[in-house]
């Protein structure tokens, strides 16, 4: 995860500007966690850009339910950005809580070393608590403010979102993120 921007291959070169991290899920035969590191200073012009992908009376984007145009046209707009991303990935061994679990902590810790300001996780109330404890464990008084949003709370949660979509569908998807995408974490070998 970038986000004081030491990480290398980010566009920027090293930077000390901090970011808002922005996370979501993709399960499939394992588990990714993508987390999206967007710099301080283009959170709202990037907030607006990707609200200019809403249809009429839409609310928010899910890539799964789009069509290829809109996702295209969604991509583009986050591989114009400074958005870098990380993809967690983990084994579903037993059940999915135990691959987010290892997900979540291991991008808690990268936020805190990285000193990011806040991370915002996409909300899915069945996890909330268990979230909440994994981060202030590994958070502890970081500093690092964290919360859950629905999708529809903020669209810079659509970037995980297509992101993991994209990864995960592989080919030219992936392909269309890759020069976002600027570490991957294979938690079984961490």
């Amino acid at each position: 995860m970038v986000t004081r921007l030491e990480m290398p291959g980010w566009r920027g070169g090293r930077d000390l500007m901090t970011s808002h991290v922005f996370l979501d899920e993709s399960k499939g035969r394992d588990y990714l966690l993508v987390a999206a590191s967007v710099l301080s200073r283009d959170v709202a012009a990037l907030r607006r850009a990707m609200r200019s992908h809403l249809r009429s009376g839409q609310r928010s984007i899910h890539f799964a339910k789009e069509s290829d145009i809109t996702r295209a046209a969604v991509i583009a707009t986050i591989t114009r950005s400074q958005v870098a991303a990380t993809v967690y990935r983990a084994p579903i061994l037993r059940d999915e809580l135990g691959a987010r679990e290892v997900c979540v902590r291991a991008a808690a810790r990268d936020a805190r070393r990285a000193d990011a300001r806040l991370m915002v996780f996409d909300q899915d109330d069945s996890l909330l608590v268990h979230d909440r404890r994994w981060l202030f464990q590994e958070l502890g008084p970081a500093g690092v403010r964290y919360e859950h949003q629905h999708r529809h709370g903020d669209p810079l949660l659509w970037i995980p979102d297509a992101v993991a979509w994209a990864w995960r569908r592989g080919g030219r998807w992936r392909l269309a993120v890759a020069g976002t995408v600027v570490r991957e974490v294979d938690t079984a070998r961490s």
